[in-house]
C-alpha cells in the first residue's frame, strides 16, 4: 500500500502556465529543453503559433513542433493517441489550452456544417450549442487525463479571455477564464496540476528601461498559483533562463526537477 512516506518531489512535474500574450510563458516553457540529458527531446503541440519567440530566444534549440488548429484537429488527436503508445519525448508542451478549446469548438461546428443543418444556424452558419461545449469538455478531460499519466515533464500554458457570465445568478458579469467556451472546462483544468504559475511583467517607471517579467507560484488573491515544491511564492526572472532558474531554487532544497 502507497504511503505519503514514498512521495519523492523530485521528477516528473505537470506545470500550468498563466499569463497575457507576451508575459513569456512559451518561452519560459521552452527553457526546459536545457534541463534535458543529451539524447532526449522536447515537443511542442502549438495551437497558438507562437514559436518564432522560441526560434529568437534559443536558436540552437532542437524543439520538435506541430502546429494544429481546427483544420487538422484531426491530426493532432493522432498525436495524442501516437504519444500514449510511444512517449518518445522527455518533455511536452501544449501551447495553449485556450487555443486548443477554440479550436475544438470551430472543428466540431465545421463537422456539423458538412452534415448539414442538424444544430442551430444564424445567418445559414453552424454556432456553437449545448453540444458542443459537452464535447469540448469531455475532451479536455481525456486530454488532461492523457497528459496526468504521460511518463515526462508535461507543460501547459492558458492565456486567460474575458467572458460573460450566463447563469443566472451572475448573467452578464464579465470574468476571466482558462478557455474560450464551456462553464465546466475551466473548473476542471486545474485540478490535474499541483504546479500552477502566473506570468506577468510591470513597466518600469522610466520608459527607457525594460519592462521586468514576474511569476507567482501561489495564489496571492490576484494571481492565480499553486505549487508543491518549496519556491519562493514571487521572483523576477528577466535576462535568464526560466527552468534553470527554477531548478537552482529547487537543488539548493535537495530537490531536482528532472
Amino acid at each position: 500500500m502507497p504511503s505519503t512516506k514514498d512521495i519523492n518531489l523530485s521528477g516528473r512535474n505537470m506545470f500550468l502556465f498563466v499569463g497575457t500574450n507576451g508575459s513569456g510563458k512559451t518561452v519560459a516553457a521552452a527553457s526546459f529543453h536545457k534541463l534535458l540529458p543529451q539524447g532526449a527531446k522536447m515537443y511542442v503541440m502549438d495551437f497558438d503559433g507562437r514559436m518564432n519567440p522560441v526560434k529568437f530566444m534559443y536558436p540552437d534549440a532542437d524543439i520538435e513542433y506541430d502546429t494544429f488548429g481546427a483544420g487538422n484537429f484531426q491530426a493532432f488527436r493522432a498525436k495524442m493517441d501516437e504519444l500514449q503508445k510511444n512517449p518518445k519525448y522527455s518533455c511536452i508542451l501544449l501551447d495553449s489550452c485556450t487555443s486548443l478549446s477554440i479550436s475544438c469548438i470551430n472543428y466540431q461546428l465545421k463537422v456539423k456544417g458538412l452534415e448539414g443543418a442538424k444544430g442551430k444556424l444564424v445567418a445559414g452558419l453552424p454556432v456553437t450549442t449545448w453540444d458542443e461545449i459537452n464535447t469540448e469538455t469531455i475532451l479536455f478531460s481525456q486530454i488532461l487525463d492523457a497528459l496526468k499519466v504521460y511518463p515526462g515533464t508535461v507543460i501547459v500554458t492558458a492565456h486567460p479571455v474575458e467572458r460573460t457570465s450566463i447563469s443566472d445568478k451572475d448573467k452578464g458579469k464579465r470574468f476571466k477564464s482558462l478557455v474560450a467556451y464551456g462553464p465546466k472546462v475551466e473548473s476542471i483544468i486545474p485540478n490535474y496540476f499541483n504546479e500552477i504559475y502566473t506570468f506577468y511583467t510591470e513597466v518600469d517607471v522610466d520608459p527607457s528601461k525594460p519592462s521586468q517579467r514576474f511569476v507567482v507560484t501561489s495564489d496571492d488573491g490576484v494571481n492565480l498559483g499553486k505549487t508543491a515544491l518549496p519556491l519562493p511564492l514571487r521572483f523576477e526572472w528577466r535576462n535568464k533562463d526560466f527552468f534553470p532558474l527554477l531548478h537552482g531554487f529547487l537543488k539548493e532544497k535537495g530537490v531536482s526537477i528532472v
